[in-house]
């Protein structure tokens, strides 16, 4: 699901048929914390009411200066 400029309503999304909602890409800001996109705060509150286990993809998606280079 891509966010536009109006988040959509999650209380619409069949969580009542899913037990892991699973986002991708979560990356470190530059002190190390990993950055929810943005709106991703309010989908996992919803899940989180549906007893939904939401679980991230660290990294990935595009090249992050954050990441050490050896």
């Amino acid at each position: 699901m891509h966010f536009g400029r109006e988040l959509p309503d999650f209380n619409k999304l069949a969580f009542k048929k899913i037990t892991h909602l699973n986002i991708a890409f979560v990356n470190p800001d530059s002190t190390g914390r990993l950055a929810i996109p943005n709106g991703m705060d309010s989908v996992i509150q919803v899940a989180h009411r549906y007893g939904v286990k939401v679980r991230a993809s660290i990294g990935g998606g595009s090249h992050n200066p954050y990441y050490a280079v050896y």
